[in-house]
């Protein structure tokens, strides 16, 4: 993030002799940092005196242990009927065969209409395009498949 107006401005400590008074300088720093504070809480798109958020967002802004990434790589691109059809399977096999999610989504994958798709694609991955599917597409695609049964027999 980049810092905007006196934000962008460090306390310049004077340079004190030696029979200076310490403590109206450390005053007079202290009175610049807060007078900056306002700042920094809209800086950040924080409320003023609420201090907990501003931490949580200093720390998101400053902190890698706070910072929320996407996953590396490219994602996999899967369009909404292919992520209906891929639950259509999984569910399938969990149906027939009693088993979880990830035993089912396993399976799934070594076939060939999954085998490439899935490849590069971990398991927590793919779980998350199956908890992730739209129902109403998965109902499309249901209808669909049966229109198709209907055709065949004609």
């Amino acid at each position: 993030m980049k810092y905007e107006g006196e934000l962008k401005k460090a306390v310049v400590r004077k340079r004190l002799g030696l029979l200076s008074d310490t403590n109206a300088e450390a005053e007079r720093i202290t009175a610049e940092m807060f007078s900056k504070l306002p700042a920094l809480f809209d800086a950040h798109g924080v409320q003023p005196g609420d201090w907990m958020a501003l931490a949580i967002e200093l720390a998101k802004t400053h902190v890698p242990g706070f910072q929320v990434n996407a996953p590396p790589g490219a994602p996999t691109k899967w369009c909404i009927t292919e992520k209906a059809e891929f639950r259509i399977d999984v569910d399938s096999v969990i149906a027939d065969k009693h088993l979880s999610i990830p035993e089912a989504i396993k399976l799934v994958i070594r076939q060939p209409r999954w085998a490439e798709k899935a490849a590069p694609m971990t398991l927590g991955a793919l779980e998350q395009q199956y908890k992730t599917t739209d129902m109403r597409w998965v109902a499309v695609v249901l209808d669909a498949r049966a229109w198709e049964k209907i055709g065949a027999n004609k």
